[in-house]
């Protein structure tokens, strides 16, 4: 990986926590820098120059697991570049969204109040490829 956002990302996949926590503030100071760089008029027009400054901030915040914050600027990305507006660009905002909650994880939608519950876990058939996987086994069991 040759950014950030990659290398604290792949560090938290691997385990190696600390070290993706140092990315990530890394990762979170850049997008807040990049962000103050865009003059303010622009912050709230729709192109990919503030994309970048969210994705990075979303992703940082997912790393270190401040939820709401993560999927605030995740969110404010894809209002800010929706794919009606940008059928490439606002994609990667729609994955960004994705990538957030994926390393937010299962738990964090099973720790909140919602109609999402264990059960629909288990037999949810757009999850049925996550069922072999031993964490989400864990996570899904009776009990």
């Amino acid at each position: 990986p040759s950014s950030f956002r990659a290398i604290a990302v792949s560090c938290q996949l691997l385990g190696e926590t600390e070290l993706a926590r140092a990315y990530a503030d890394s990762l979170l100071s850049r997008g807040r820098m990049r962000l103050q760089r865009v003059p303010e008029h622009y912050r709230s027009v729709p192109y990919r120059t503030v994309l970048n400054p969210y994705l990075d901030i979303s992703t940082a915040h997912a790393v270190l697991g401040d939820t709401a914050e993560a999927i605030a600027a995740a969110q404010r990305a894809t209002e800010l570049l929706p794919v009606a507006r940008d059928a490439v660009r606002g994609l990667d905002a729609v994955w960004n969204l994705v990538r957030v909650y994926a390393l937010l994880g299962f738990e964090y939608l099973l720790s909140v109040t919602s109609f999402w519950t264990r059960w629909q876990f288990r037999h949810d058939p757009l999850l049925a490829y996550l069922r072999g996987n031993p964490r989400f086994q864990r996570l899904v069991g009776r009990g």
